[in-house]
């Protein structure tokens, strides 16, 4: 275990985006969101004394997930079909201040896109990165992470990290972990400090342990479902750090045919259109597969539910529904 003084993060972390690039908490704008380090910024995380959350407004997903990539290109020639797959140049990047929720949810996300077969395009990222995680030391209004079994005190990632008084504690893990904090001894000293322990709340453990049953007739034609009040404007799912629905779309660049994925949304109403209709036409019905996929069909295949307690979809959304509400 070593440590920093919190005074001297500036320069460690100028130092560290010179080793290879460096995305971080930063506020701009009023606004905090993971972003590219430069000299001066409001960068965020937060200090025990001070007793502060700080939770980005957007998860990590992105960085491995884009909101659109060409995947590749085609042009058809008078005797052949010409494919180019795009070019997956990923220079390896830094990534610091991952909450125990978000890793967890990135975690439920290579269970899909490192599973044969293999996203060969979300790989690539995840290989580039070097995640370094960060202990809460208190929860948000909307957290409930610890209802889902995620210790908030002690994430994994590359490199772990928690902040205590004045400074900030740092831990290796894995090998690319243990691989940069050898290029950083002249600001780490060794130092014995254990992060504390968040005060856990339980109150909604049994409500989630409830729906980690397999779905009943009663469960999916529960009336309840008439009465969310829910826009289907798919903020949740964006922001959620284990949504990754997307669409792949083909478009005329002139000279070849792309082929992209983008993002979508299961609360949207183009989502799993076919040509012989939609399966589930009606915003009830979209709202239902959203929360019996999350809460109750992902449990079913690997044994967790998928949510990470996080409470962005709650905070963020413009009508105030909570999942928690749901459950």
């Amino acid at each position: 275990m070593y440590s920093i003084k919190y005074d001297n993060l500036p320069a460690f972390f100028k130092f560290l985006s010179k080793i290879m690039p460096l995305k971080l908490p930063i506020r701009q704008d009023g606004v905090l969101n993971f972003a590219d380090w430069f000299e001066g910024c409001n960068f965020e995380f937060e200090k025990s004394d001070k007793r502060t959350v700080s939770k980005t407004v957007s998860s990590p997903k992105n960085f491995f997930l884009p909101v659109a990539e060409q995947l590749y290109s085609s042009k058809i020639t008078q005797n052949d079909i010409h494919i180019t797959p795009a070019v997956k140049s990923e220079l390896p990047f830094i990534l610091f201040g991952v909450r125990p929720c978000d890793y967890k949810g990135l975690e439920k996300i290579d269970r899909f896109f490192l599973a044969e077969p293999i996203d060969i395009f979300y790989k690539a990222r995840r290989d580039a990165s070097i995640i370094i995680t960060m202990a809460c030391q208190e929860a948000s209004a909307t957290c409930f992470c610890d209802s889902l079994d995620i210790n908030p005190t002690t994430p994994s990632g590359d490199i772990f990290t928690f902040t205590k008084s004045d400074k900030l504690f740092w831990e290796a893990i894995t090998e690319k972990g243990h691989e940069l904090t050898r290029n950083l001894t002249e600001f780490l000293t060794e130092d014995k400090e254990k992060p504390s322990e968040v005060e856990k709340d339980e109150k909604y453990k049994a409500a989630f342990e409830a729906r980690k049953t397999k779905p009943t007739l009663e469960q999916f034609n529960d009336a309840s479902w008439d009465e969310l009040t829910c826009l289907t404007c798919g903020t949740c799912t964006f922001i959620c750090p284990t949504c990754y629905c997307y669409d792949i779309s083909c478009f005329d660049a002139g000279n070849c045919v792309k082929n992209q994925r983008t993002w979508d949304s299961c609360m949207y109403e183009d989502h799993a259109k076919m040509a012989h209709g939609h399966p589930r036409p009606t915003q009830k019905e979209r709202i239902r597969q959203r929360f019996m996929h999350k809460l109750v069909y992902q449990f079913q295949e690997t044994g967790e539910v998928g949510c990470v307690g996080c409470g962005r979809c709650t905070l963020h959304c413009p009508v105030n529904l909570s999942i928690l509400k749901v459950v």
